[in-house]
C-alpha cells in the first residue's frame, strides 16, 4: 500500500495540468508553504463529496470504491487515518459514480478501484485542507483531475459543524388506534454540517410515516426528514426518537401511548308503533333501542339528539321548498307556465324528468345537472319572461338544515348517541318513521237561554289542533241536512254541531250539544190582608219583587164587589152591609183623572204596576174597611168574603 501511494504521489508531482477551483493555485511549480500539522481528535469532523465520472476501462465497472487517507509531515499515513480495503463503496448516479460521507480526521489522498484490484491510473487528489510534500503543505479547497484516459473526478472536504442538540415537537402523545400524529425535529445549531435524522420505533404498536396519509412508511435508515407522521397501530406504548445520522448522541423522543379505540357500540333503533302528533317534538321515548348495548342508554350521562334529515321528494307536484334529486317526473307547481333553472329564461312545459344524475330534462332539452353532493330546490315561485314559472335553483346537500320532528307525515330521524363512555364512539343512526295525525278530542257546549234575551257564545274545550271551528243549528231531532249557521231565535229545542276541519297534523271532527231557547216566566210578589177588622187600621196591599215582566205589561190587583159599593159580612141571620175606600200615593201610577182617594166599587182596580217602574217608587195602597152603616142585631163577630184578583195585562 505504501508503494502504491508514493507512485501515486511521484505522479501527482509529474502532473502536467491540476487546477483548484479556489484559491487559483497549481502545482505545476511545487509551490511550498510552511505549516504546522494537528490531528483532531474530535469525531465527525469533516464533511466528504466525491464524484467519479469514469473514462477508459473504468467504464466498465460494477463496482467503485473510495480509498481514502490522511498523511503526516514525513509523507506517511497518519494512524488510523485511513480506510480499509478496498474502500468505501460509492453510489451510482448516471453515468458517475458518488460519495457522501463524513470522517473523523481530513482526507489528503484520493484512490479509486473496482474491488478487485488498484487501479494504476494515476489518479488521486489532495483534498482539503493540506497535503504534504517534502515536509511542506499546500493548501486547496477543491481539486478536480482529469488523466484523460482513466477519467475525471472532484473531491471536497469542508469543516463539519458538529450537531449540539435535537429536540422534538411534542414530547409526549395520548391517542387511540387508528389516530396519527405528526413529529417535527428540530436540529441546533441550524447551520450544522450534516442534519439528516434516522428515526425509530421501540413499539410496533406505532409505526412512522413519511407522509400525511401515513401510506410510506420510514424506514430504520431513513435519514432526510424533519417531520414523520406517527400512526397508532395498536394499544400499547411506544418511544420514538429522532437520532443525529452523524452523532448518535444526540437525540429526543416521544413517548406515545395508545388506547384501544373506542368501539362502535351494538345499538340499533326502530320507531314506536303508532307515534301520533302532540304538538312536541319527538324523543327517546319514541324510539324502541335493541343490542348487545342497548343498556348503556340508560346511563344518566347518555347525550340523545333526534333530529329530521331533509327530506328528498321523488316525484309528484312539485311544492315552493321541496328539495330534489331524481329519478323521477316531476309537475310543475299549480298556476304556473313552465320552468326555470339558474336562469330568466324559461321552458314552456307542465312536467320534467330527471335521472339518477340529477339532471333535469324538458323533453329533449336539458335543463341543468347537478353534482353528488348537491340537489335541487324548489323556490319561490317566480317571474321569467313575463310568465309565471317554477323556479328551480342548486344548492348544497350540506347547507339544507335538519328540522325539529314534529309534524304529522313521513320522516327521516338521524339519531346520534354518546353513551357517555370513553370506550365507546359517538354513533348516528338513521330511521324511517311516519308521525300519524292527532285525533280531536274537542267537545263543544251551549247553554240554554231565555227567548229574547241575547243568545250565549259556544264552548269549546280539548284540542282542535289549530283547526278552522265552523258552528251550526238545527231543530233537535230533525235531519243533519237542516243545520244552518243562522244562530236560532225562536222559542224551542235545538242542537249545535261544531265541525273542526283537518290540519296538517291533525283529523277533523263533528261534536254536538243540546240546548233551548225557553218562553221568560214573570216573577212577582203581591201581599194582600188575610184578614182585617172593620173600622180598624187600614190595610196595606202592595206589589213588589218583580221581574222579567214583559215590556208594555203591568202587574194589576182588583177587587170583588157589590155594583154599589157595598160588602158584606153576615152571622147567623144579620147581614150587615160596609164600604171599602182607600187611599195611595199620588205619583204611583196615577191616570190623569184618578184622585189620591179611592172609593171601591165592584171589580176595580185598586193597584198596577208597570213591568217598567224600576225607579224604586211606593207599590201600595191602603184599604180602609168602614164600619157598617147599621147596627148589628147580635153580639160577636160577623165574617164575610172581600176577592182581590191579580193579573198581567
Amino acid at each position: 500500500m505504501q508503494v502504491k501511494r508514493k507512485k501515486f504521489i511521484a505522479m501527482l508531482c509529474a502532473a502536467a495540468v491540476m487546477t483548484t477551483s479556489a484559491g487559483g493555485l497549481s502545482l505545476d511549480n511545487g509551490g511550498l508553504f510552511d505549516t504546522a500539522v494537528t490531528a483532531s481528535a474530535e469525531a465527525a469532523q469533516y464533511k466528504l463529496s466525491v464524484r467519479f465520472t469514469p473514462s477508459g476501462d473504468a467504464n466498465n465497472w460494477e463496482k467503485a470504491y473510495c480509498h481514502y487517507w490522511e498523511d503526516n509531515e514525513d509523507g506517511g499515513f497518519i494512524n488510523g487515518h485511513t480506510t480499509a480495503w478496498p474502500g468505501i463503496e460509492m453510489s451510482k448516479d448516471g453515468s458517475d459514480w458518488v460519495l457522501e460521507t463524513t470522517s473523523e480526521w481530513n482526507p489528503t489522498g484520493i484512490i479509486f478501484d473496482n474491488g478487485a484490484s488498484w487501479n494504476d491510473g494515476g489518479m488521486q487528489t489532495i483534498d482539503l485542507p493540506f497535503y504534504y510534500i517534502n515536509g511542506d503543505a499546500i493548501y486547496f479547497n477543491e481539486l478536480t483531475y482529469n488523466d484523460g484516459s482513466f477519467g475525471e473526478y472532484t473531491a471536497t472536504s469542508t469543516p463539519f459543524i458538529a450537531v449540539s442538540d435535537i429536540s422534538l415537537s411534542p414530547n409526549e402523545k395520548t391517542l387511540t388506534v387508528g389516530e396519527s400524529f405528526a413529529l417535527t425535529a428540530t436540529i441546533s445549531p441550524n447551520d450544522a454540517t450534516d442534519k439528516t435524522i434516522k428515526w425509530t420505533s421501540n413499539n410496533d404498536s406505532v409505526k412512522l410515516y413519511s407522509n400525511e396519509d401515513c401510506t410510506d412508511e420510514v424506514g430504520t435508515d431513513a435519514t432526510s426528514t424533519f417531520t414523520v407522521y406517527a400512526k397508532c397501530i395498536s394499544a400499547g406504548n411506544a418511544t420514538v426518537t429522532a437520532t443525529s445520522n452523524v452523532d448518535s448522541t444526540k437525540s429526543a423522543s416521544c413517548d406515545v401511548t395508545v388506547n384501544e379505540a373506542p368501539k362502535t357500540p351494538d345499538i340499533t333503533v326502530s320507531p314506536n308503533s303508532n307515534i301520533v302528533y302532540d304538538g312536541e317534538k319527538l324523543d327517546i321515548s319514541d324510539f324502541t333501542f335493541d343490542g348487545e348495548d342497548a343498556s348503556l342508554i340508560n346511563s344518566s350521562n347518555t347525550t340523545i339528539t333526534i333530529e329530521g334529515d331533509y327530506i328528498l321528494v321523488t316525484g309528484g307536484t312539485l311544492v315552493a321548498g321541496n328539495y330534489f334529486r331524481g329519478p323521477g317526473t316531476y309537475t310543475r307547481i299549480s298556476g304556473t307556465k313552465g320552468f326555470a333553472s339558474n336562469s330568466t329564461t324559461y321552458y314552456t312545459g307542465s312536467q320534467i324528468n330527471v335521472d339518477a344524475s340529477g339532471t333535469v330534462k324538458l323533453g329533449s332539452r336539458n335543463l341543468g345537472s347537478i353534482t353528488s353532493s348537491q340537489a335541487w330546490r324548489v323556490s319561490n315561485v317566480g317571474w321569467s319572461g313575463g310568465a309565471r314559472v317554477t323556479r328551480l335553483t342548486k344548492v348544497n346537500l350540506s347547507t339544507v338544515p335538519k328540522y325539529d320532528l314534529i309534524s304529522a307525515g313521513r320522516h327521516v330521524a338521524i339519531i346520534t348517541i354518546d353513551v357517555g363512555d370513553d370506550n365507546y364512539k359517538p354513533l348516528t343512526l338513521t330511521t324511517t318513521l311516519n308521525i300519524e295525525k292527532a285525533d280531536s278530542n274537542a267537545e263543544v257546549s251551549l247553554e240554554s237561554w231565555n227567548y229574547g234575551e241575547p243568545a250565549y257564545e259556544p264552548s269549546l274545550t280539548g284540542e282542535t289542533w289549530g283547526g278552522t271551528v265552523t258552528y251550526e243549528y238545527k231543530k233537535k231531532g230533525a235531519d243533519d241536512s237542516t243545520y244552518s249557521t243562522d244562530v236560532p231565535t225562536e222559542i224551542g229545542e235545538y242542537t249545535i254541531r261544531a265541525t273542526i276541519a283537518d290540519t296538517a297534523n291533525s283529523r277533523g271532527i263533528q261534536v254536538t250539544d243540546d240546548f233551548a231557547i225557553t218562553q221568560t216566566l214573570p216573577a212577582y210578589t203581591v201581599t194582600i190582608p188575610a184578614t182585617v177588622d172593620l173600622g180598624g187600621a187600614p190595610a196595606t196591599v202592595s206589589i213588589d219583587s218583580m221581574e222579567n215582566i214583559p215590556t208594555g205589561k203591568s202587574v194589576r190587583v182588583t177587587i170583588a164587589g157589590d155594583t154599589d159599593g157595598n160588602f158584606t159580612v153576615e152571622q147567623a141571620d144579620d147581614k150587615l152591609s160596609y164600604t171599602i175606600t182607600g187611599t195611595r200615593p199620588s205619583h204611583l201610577n196615577a191616570e190623569p183623572d184618578d184622585t189620591t182617594q179611592l172609593d171601591v166599587k165592584d171589580s176595580d182596580e185598586i193597584l198596577h204596576v208597570d213591568g217598567a217602574d224600576d225607579t224604586g217608587n211606593p207599590r201600595y195602597i191602603e184599604l180602609k174597611f168602614n164600619e157598617p152603616n147599621q147596627e148589628p142585631k147580635y153580639a160577636g163577630d160577623y165574617t164575610g168574603t172581600v176577592t182581590f184578583n191579580v193579573s198581567l195585562s
